[in-house]
């Protein structure tokens, strides 16, 4: 029988793994854990020695793409501006956890890299191209500091279903972007996404079942 790997021995909590390249139980034999992070680190150096951006940020668990793709960024992807945001669209639509790495995602929608609409389809270009020069957009969130993210959608009903996923209070943002402040649409989805640099707020109501009526917020 094999002890714990000693990276992952760092990467434990409790009788639980949560390393970037591997998540899983702590076993009294750790062999098999052992060797899924040796046969994913070579996966991850060979497809670096390629030069498979897309394979190198995915072979990561989820919640450590946006970091690989960070990396991949610096190791040269950005050198070809098109297989960078596309990179970027997948990984910010893959993603579950963009609320922890809010700065992180700004810096990268932010860059000066040319040809950012390619981290969109060919029908989510040409709705993004459609839409005017001011958005009204929602957003459904359970706190203030949420008026601040970066994803919105053209849907209220859409903002409204994600605000009752969350418990009391559940509000639903409308604001007013700019389309220049716009820098992408997604729509394969079904959740009509715009990401937006900068939202004005309009309104913030209160939707939770204590109050059907609705309460206004000062913003």
């Amino acid at each position: 029988m094999e002890a714990l790997d000693k990276e992952l021995i760092r990467h434990r909590r409790g009788d639980m793994v949560h390393h970037p390249l591997v998540t899983g139980w702590v076993r009294q034999d750790a062999s098999p854990i052992n060797q899924t992070l040796r046969r994913m680190k070579e996966k991850v150096a060979k497809a670096e020695s390629d030069g498979d951006w897309h394979q190198y940020v995915f072979l990561h668990e989820k919640p450590y793409r946006l970091h690989a793709l960070e990396r991949a960024a610096k190791k040269g992807v950005s050198q070809n501006p098109s297989d960078f945001w596309r990179l970027v669209g997948e990984v910010w639509q893959d993603s579950e956890n963009i609320h922890q790495n809010l700065a992180k995602w700004k810096r990268l929608w932010g860059k000066l890299i040319e040809n950012r609409v390619a981290c969109m389809s060919t029908e989510d270009r040409l709705i993004f191209e459609s839409l005017p020069d001011e958005v009204e957009v929602w957003r459904g969130t359970n706190h203030k500091r949420g008026l601040g993210g970066l994803s919105w959608t053209l849907d209220q009903e859409k903002a409204a279903w994600f605000a009752n996923r969350f418990s009391n209070p559940r509000l639903v943002v409308k604001g007013l972007t700019n389309k220049r402040d716009i820098v992408a649409y997604f729509g394969e989805r079904d959740e009509r996404e715009i990401v937006s640099m900068r939202v004005s707020i309009i309104s913030v109501t209160d939707v939770s079942p204590s109050d059907e009526r609705g309460m206004r917020l000062e913003v």
